[in-house]
């Protein structure tokens, strides 16, 4: 504030004197603070689970945003896939779909006390699902991970960033540390591929006729319901092969994040209907449309995560004789597929983080 100091003269002038400092002066910033000591990493297990881990070796308390969904994955292919003089081959990002991302910290929010450390497990096909991405998870790729929330667009004066926030200080933690956007962690290579072989079709339980179950090897839904998927029945079998093939004589075995769910099993029927029954000649194909989550026990699907899904057709409830048909009755295999639920089906089913 400015403080005028008024002298009267012996010939009448009025002079003032200014002390202090000026109104229009810059301001001194304030000084920036570190960011909290918080550690950031992935390792990659045996038999396709991934570990996420994050380690508060500072002695005051901050809030995590502790979700898997949170986790982009920048995948690095081997130096030796580049061919003499070619260019090297462009780095995969991992990540689920923009729309599946939580645009906030708070639904995942867990105080991590200083010395403690939050984890989880999941499976990488979650974040690179695409054909791409599944890919470059091959031996030798570099794997950097990032967990949080992407830095804004760079301004100049520089601004402080604003919440979302991956690490934000709590407690004693105020004032001392400055909040974080984005975790990233060491890079680590791959010992291994983690790319899983193509789903192989299963032949029928018996010799003959041979038939073949596939189903779409991988499948994508955002929230676990209303999930088609496609069949196809191919016959490798001499003769034309009759049987009943519709939604009611295929099932489903199911392992996810959950454990492992055995859907409805084929009940025996009522009096077969001749029209119903599916004609498939040496060579030829039946397509089925099943939907999955209606199949499978509820909440089957409630989670987030990748299952494993095993298709089975069984018809051997349904014997065509009362119908004058002369049917298949056994049991066919299909083999596995993937499918990706990106989120939670429904907010009351979310699970809290804990501490480790």
């Amino acid at each position: 504030m400015l403080r005028r100091v008024v002298v009267l003269t012996s010939v009448g002038l009025v002079v003032s004197v200014s002390h202090g400092v000026r109104a229009d002066a810059p301001a001194t910033p304030a000084p920036q603070l570190p960011p909290a000591p918080i550690a950031l990493s992935v390792s990659p297990a045996e038999g396709g689970s991934w570990k996420v881990r994050v380690d508060n070796s500072g002695d005051a308390p901050v809030r995590l945003a502790a979700d898997v969904a949170l986790l982009s994955l920048d995948v690095e292919p081997p130096a030796g896939d580049a061919k003499k003089g070619a260019r090297a081959p462009a780095r995969v990002r991992c990540a689920l779909p923009t729309s599946s991302r939580p645009d906030n910290d708070d639904d995942s929010a867990l105080v991590v006390p200083g010395k403690r450390s939050w984890s989880a497990s999941f499976d990488p096909r979650l974040l690179c699902f695409g054909a791409k991405e599944r890919a470059a998870l091959v031996a030798g790729a570099k794997i950097t991970a990032h967990l949080g929330f992407p830095a804004g667009k760079a301004t100049r004066p520089p601004r402080p960033p604003t919440s979302p926030f991956a690490v934000t200080p709590v407690g004693a933690g105020l004032g001392k540390w400055s909040p974080t956007k984005e975790l990233v962690a060491p890079p680590v290579t791959l010992m291994e591929s983690t790319v899983p072989p193509a789903p192989t079709p299963a032949k029928a339980s018996t010799d003959e006729p041979k038939l073949e179950l596939a189903m779409t090897p991988f499948v994508d839904s955002e929230r676990g319901r209303a999930i088609s998927v496609h069949l196809t029945l191919t016959s490798r079998a001499s003769r034309t092969t009759t049987l009943l093939y519709r939604p009611s004589t295929v099932t489903f075995d199911v392992d996810g994040p959950k454990g492992h769910v055995e859907c409805d099993r084929p009940a025996k029927g009522g009096t077969p209907i001749r029209e119903l029954y599916t004609r498939i000649p040496p060579g030829g194909r039946a397509a089925l449309d099943v939907l999955l989550d209606v199949k499978c026990p509820t909440d089957t699907f409630v989670a987030p995560g990748i299952y494993r899904v095993k298709p089975m057709l069984d018809t051997r409830e349904a014997d065509g004789f009362e119908a004058g048909l002369s049917t298949f009755n056994g049991e066919v295999t299909g083999g596995e597929a993937i499918l990706r639920v990106r989120e939670w089906q429904r907010e009351s089913a979310r699970e809290r983080p804990s501490l480790d």
